[in-house]
């Protein structure tokens, strides 16, 4: 027999170095060991990418069931219809109107021959005025103040009862001379947005309020003053001068212009303003929101306790329903327990 020769390794096993090679065996349990950790990994991946998928989903079924929800609310409201979910809710429900007409034969035929929205979505004859304040007082309404409003919306709690605010645009002659005396009588208190550039002049066919008178209601507990702009209650191609880009310099301007009307006229300022024609933008509601203005537009509906409780209420136009000759029925009397 061969002897072995000397630096020779005694086995296969045995390394050149004199170290025992790994062995089959082991090579196989670290390659198993190593897929195991691979496919722990994946299934991790793959969970973690099935959970944000699905939370993914659920977010835009939940975005697109507010949607559907919001959308179907503002059909019903363009439709002059209450929607549904509002009817009989306990919240505050902010009243808009403009003009409130004696009875009058001349009053009756103009209505009859002319289809100007004028007389038809911004007028009231007296008389259905008044049957609305008393249905109001019979059927436990309260009406309040813009200013106790305000203070329920900054406190944010629920409210379980039904609330009335009355608010007029423009301030025209005929809420002077036959709303403000009943409303005076009734002891029902209510606001008046005016602009301020146009007091006591004629404006698409209506004399506006002086001065004098505006000053007259201030000191009266039961009356807030209000901004509808210094001079820019106007359209420009069937929109509202406000929502064109190139009038929010002049719009900043004309706000600084009313606040200083206000202080020279009554020696005191607004933190209310009502858009005309219900109509705002982002950035010019931005404006306002920053100096501290709560805002008014004509969107219709109800101040609901979901609202009155979202912290960011006063960020945003608050709705009002416009009252004319058929939004009290569709409306108004629905939301009435």
């Amino acid at each position: 027999m061969r002897k072995k020769e000397a630096g020779m390794p005694e086995s296969p096993s045995e390394s050149l170095s004199g170290s025992p090679q790994e062995s089959p065996r082991n090579a196989k349990i670290e390659d198993r060991r190593t897929r195991r950790m691979k496919a722990r990994e994946r299934s991790w991946h793959i969970f973690t990418a099935v959970v944000l998928v699905l939370a993914l989903v659920l977010a835009l079924v939940t975005a697109y069931a507010r949607a559907r929800g919001e959308e179907k609310v503002r059909q019903e409201l363009m439709s002059g219809s209450l929607p549904r979910s509002e009817r009989g809710t306990n919240g505050i429900m902010i009243l808009c109107y403009h003009r409130i007409l004696r009875d009058t034969a001349a009053t009756t035929v103009s209505k009859a021959l002319s289809n100007n929205r004028q007389l038809h979505d911004y007028a009231l004859s007296y008389s259905d005025f008044e049957s609305q304040m008393n249905y109001l007082r019979e059927h436990k309404i309260q009406v309040i103040t813009l200013e106790r409003m305000t203070a329920m919306l900054r406190k944010g709690k629920k409210v379980n009862k039904q609330y009335a605010v009355i608010t007029f645009d423009d301030f025209d002659q005929t809420v002077y001379d036959n709303a403000y005396p009943l409303l005076k009588k009734l002891k029902m208190p209510f606001s008046v947005f005016i602009v301020s550039a146009i007091t006591g002049e004629y404006d698409k066919g209506s004399k506006m309020a002086t001065w004098s008178e505006i000053k007259q209601l201030s000191r009266d507990p039961l009356v807030s003053v209000g901004a509808h702009t210094h001079d820019m209650h106007y359209q420009i191609n069937n929109r509202s001068a406000l929502t064109w880009p190139d009038m929010y310099e002049p719009f900043t301007q004309d706000y600084r212009s009313f606040q200083k009307s206000l202080r020279a006229e009554l020696g005191k300022e607004t933190i209310y303003f009502a858009y005309p024609y219900g109509q705002s933008t982002t950035r010019t509601q931005r404006f306002l929101t920053q100096r501290g203005m709560i805002t008014f537009g004509l969107d219709g509906g109800v101040l609901t306790n979901a609202q009155i409780t979202d912290r960011n209420v006063l960020k945003t136009p608050l709705s009002r329903v416009l009252v004319g000759e058929s939004s009290w029925n569709k409306t108004v009397k629905p939301w009435i327990r």
